[in-house]
């Protein structure tokens, strides 16, 4: 029969194995589950000129090697009326760049069903005259349309030569080895007004699932496959299940907003040489969600800053090493969220104080330590001597 102390073990021991399986689980599902993607607010509206610039692109948060073979640069940011979307993809076997080019990037948007012309937010359904679809060609055509269905691969789209037809701007240049385009796409609303189904009827503060494709076409060897964001391998059957299939698209939020940093404290609170401090702070993002928060320290006024990654918990914490005593440690917290914004908080600082004595000894009013001590050993010494010479006496007897 197992004893006791064997049957609690056993159960620490499963109970250790069980959390360990949950978190490994967790960590793998996670790895296989949808890809979150998001866009910043930006001032900026940039030139559409098929050349992403450093400049004009400044506020866009950036996914770089995405997609099929790593080839997608993408980058997104908005304001309050137009979703700015930039992609640069490697082609090296490009149609040619004139007339009846046929390389072609496309974006498809799942914007959900509230009984409108879309609703805003995805349902992971393509519901028939409502889900967008945008493109331009290596030419310059533009493509503007919306999901038809019932066929898993029918997008209604209209051209430039139907009139009225384009409900957004976008422009395309080829450079060394890449296509790059930019997309300016007006935000309708989501609250169904529309009565132009190729519209983008979303606002800011919905959510959408998105897919994002290259057609590539070789000038000589004809059609070579189509390259998707998210990855997806290619084949015919698979062209047709990920056109159909809003659940495997990106999810897309709009982030207005940098994250917020609160409740900011060091524990001790008046630390000496032998502490090393705790900084806490409660750090919050709505949308994106936070990416990393860094605890900045300085022990030189400002000149340089050690960092600390801080942990997450019921608060995110870092610990400051210890300091000699006098030294004046400033400290901030710095936090990203995964659309790219960056908060820091306002600067703060602690002095190291200096270590208390220990407590003296009681003493005698008016006698120093010292001299107390100095008498108990001459009263010591006094004393065996007496005891000594007693001891004589008694022998001499």
């Amino acid at each position: 029969m197992l004893k006791k102390k064997e049957i609690c073990g056993f159960l620490l021991l499963s109970l250790i194995l069980g959390f360990t399986f949950l978190a490994t689980f967790s960590i793998f599902h996670s790895a296989e589950g949808r890809i979150y993607i998001y866009s910043r607010i930006t001032d900026i509206s940039p030139s559409l000129n098929g050349a992403i610039g450093a400049s004009e692109w400044e506020d866009a948060n950036v996914y770089e090697n995405v997609g099929n073979d790593g080839k997608f640069d993408v980058f997104l940011m908005h304001d309050d009326n137009y979703f700015y979307i930039g992609i640069r993809v490697t082609d090296a076997s490009k149609d040619d760049a004139g007339v009846n080019s046929q390389d072609r990037i496309a974006l498809f948007f799942d914007e959900g069903d509230d009984g409108g012309f879309g609703s805003g937010s995805s349902d992971e359904v393509l519901t028939s005259g409502q889900e967008d679809y945008k493109s331009i060609e290596g030419d310059g055509t533009l493509q503007d349309g919306y999901w038809f269905g019932p066929d898993p691969i029918y997008w209604y789209v209209w051209t430039d030569a139907t009139p009225d037809a384009i409900s957004f701007e976008a422009d395309i240049a080829y450079h060394t080895n890449r296509w790059e385009a930019e997309f300016k796409i007006p935000f309708v609303g989501d609250d169904g007004v529309s009565s132009d189904t190729s519209d983008l009827d979303i606002d800011v503060t919905d959510y959408i699932n998105v897919l994002i494709r290259l057609r590539d076409y070789h000038p000589v060897d004809g059609f070579q496959g189509h390259y998707w964001y998210p990855e997806y391998e290619y084949t015919t059957a698979t062209d047709v299940d990920i056109q159909a299939d809003p659940s495997l698209w990106m999810t897309l939020a709009f982030d207005n907003e940098a994250p917020t940093i609160s409740n900011v404290q060091i524990s001790p609170s008046d630390p000496g040489s032998d502490d090393s401090v705790t900084v806490s702070a409660d750090v919050t993002d709505d949308v994106s969600g936070i990416l990393d928060v860094t605890l900045r320290y300085s022990i030189n006024g400002g000149a340089s800053w050690s960092n600390v990654l801080m942990i997450s918990g019921s608060a995110y914490s870092g610990v400051i090493p210890q300091q000699a005593e006098g030294t004046v440690v400033q400290y901030k917290i710095v936090a990203r969220d995964n659309a790219g914004f960056t908060k820091e908080s306002a600067v703060s600082s602690y002095s190291v104080q200096e270590e208390a004595p220990p407590p003296a000894a009681p003493g005698i009013p008016g006698f120093p330590l010292e001299g107390i001590a100095l008498a108990m050993i001459i009263a010591a010494a006094v004393l065996s001597f007496f005891r000594k010479r007693e001891q004589m006496t008694s022998v001499s007897i």
